[in-house]
């Protein structure tokens, strides 16, 4: 009777927490394909002792026929964030890929929920899309990244401080590089953080650039919405929605 009631708390606790949800409908023209490789560094894996190096999961979403199509696409590299997931965004990833671009889903090992290891299948198959140019989509990675690559060409900011421009800490403030970024920023914001850019000092960048008259940067402000909510866990529980709504 015990393992009974157990069972049916687990069932009723899971429809709960993590209701079924239908799959947001994409609006693009192409139907979509998706298939995971890897790429091997030439460094040691940190957080294996086993002396492997460190190999990196990617998910690739793209167009189906994309091996057929004649020009290059576009590319969105796109990154979660600390204890984040490759599908951290998959709406979103689905929703570029069926208007024929090209998004490489970054699994971080260490830093991911969870990762997957390799089963032989490497990153060889995208040399043909336009990976000299690319767009970075996700948390402070891909702000960082915009500072350190001449390759990126914009940035989706998804409502994190610009943990890249702080250089130190000097007589208890941050010391930032409040430069310009000279590519385009869309900085996405939720209710988690938004009223508050001008209060918490990690975030100081973020309000210079929201009051800034920069065109290359765009700024959009969810209300109602936690941090979960921009990314696809607020779908798969309404527990991540409310969790995060400061």
């Amino acid at each position: 009777a015990i393992c009974i009631i157990i069972a049916a708390l687990t069932i009723v606790g899971k429809s709960i927490l993590f209701p079924r949800y239908d799959e947001i409908e994409t609006t693009g023209l192409y139907e979509i394909a998706c298939e995971d490789y890897w790429v091997t560094e030439d460094q040691l894996d940190p957080f294996l002792k086993d002396g492997s190096l460190r190999e990196v999961q990617v998910r690739a979403w793209y167009p189906k026929g994309y091996d057929n199509l004649d020009a290059k696409l576009p590319v969105v590299i796109a990154s979660h964030g600390s204890c984040g997931s490759i599908d951290n965004n998959l709406s979103l990833y689905r929703e570029f890929a069926s208007h024929s671009y090209v998004v490489l889903a970054i699994g971080h090992p260490g830093h991911a929920f969870d990762t997957l290891h390799s089963d032989g299948k490497y990153l060889d198959k995208y040399a043909t899309a336009d990976t000299s140019r690319f767009v970075t989509l996700g948390h402070s990675a891909a702000l960082g990244m915009a500072r350190t690559r001449t390759d990126v060409v914009g940035v989706i900011a998804l409502g994190l401080p610009c943990m890249y421009d702080i250089k130190g800490i000097q007589d208890g403030e941050y010391i930032m590089d409040d430069s310009d970024y000279e590519i385009p920023v869309l900085n996405v914001y939720s209710d988690a953080s938004y009223s508050h850019l001008s209060e918490w000092k990690q975030y100081r960048n973020n309000a210079n650039f929201l009051e800034s008259e920069n065109e290359n940067y765009e700024n959009i402000y969810y209300a109602g919405t936690g941090h979960m909510g921009l990314c696809d866990l607020s779908l798969a529980s309404p527990f991540w929605q409310a969790r995060w709504i400061r």
